[in-house]
């Protein structure tokens, strides 16, 4: 399992944190008033732990979720998932609309879309600055099904595949919404081994 020191977690966050500002002004343009982008938890995590922690705040089986594969100096798979509720409330809030509890439209995927595509960005934005290297971003898609089944299969059977994901949790925050989201990012054992080392670099510097 990658772990990180309690030092470089908290570098990473920042520097998260800083892709996911940017992020926040993009949304507050989208819906028309300020959004605050928080990351209260970041954590390489086992699928297992991961997928409990997503399961013990839903309020069903089912999640939404928004899916975008990378490729380039590393390749891997991003995912910002959400509890329905949490996908919803996030539309309504999008479209301006009390939208009912059923199944999501076309329109209301494209919106959740959207949003996914400008947080996933800022993430891999970020990482790849970091990690000074370049990245093609596959076109997103919408998911919906339990944790589980979104999780698992980021997972190969090769030993050489990484065992765990670095794990996000994503509080959204407007004036009438507060919504939590998860971002979980798999990334191969080489771009892992190049974060810790600029991850330590980084740190150095700051010495």
């Amino acid at each position: 399992m990658f772990i990180l020191t309690p030092q470089e977690q908290d570098a990473l966050q920042e520097l998260l944190n800083v892709g996911f500002g940017r992020a926040g002004a993009s949304l507050s343009e989208m819906l028309d008033e300020e959004v605050i982008l928080s990351l209260p938890f970041l954590d390489f995590l086992p699928p297992e732990e991961a997928i409990d922690l997503m399961e013990k705040s839903a309020s069903g089986d089912e999640m939404a979720a928004v899916r975008q594969v990378f490729t380039g100096s590393f390749s891997g798979t991003a995912m910002l998932v959400y509890g329905m509720e949490s996908s919803l409330n996030l539309v309504r809030a999008l479209l301006k609309e009390d939208l009912p509890a059923s199944n999501l439209t076309e329109l209301e995927r494209e919106s959740l879309l959207e949003v996914g595509n400008i947080l996933l960005n800022a993430c891999l934005g970020t990482l790849a600055n970091m990690l000074e290297g370049e990245l093609e971003c596959h076109f997103p898609e919408y998911l919906q099904r339990s944790c589980r089944d979104l999780i698992m299969p980021l997972f190969g059977a090769s030993e050489e595949n990484p065992t765990s994901l670095l794990f996000l949790v994503v509080q959204f925050r407007t004036t009438t919404t507060h919504i939590q989201g998860y971002l979980v990012l798999l990334l191969g054992l080489d771009a892992l081994r190049n974060l810790r080392q600029q991850l330590a670099r980084l740190l150095e510097r700051f010495e």
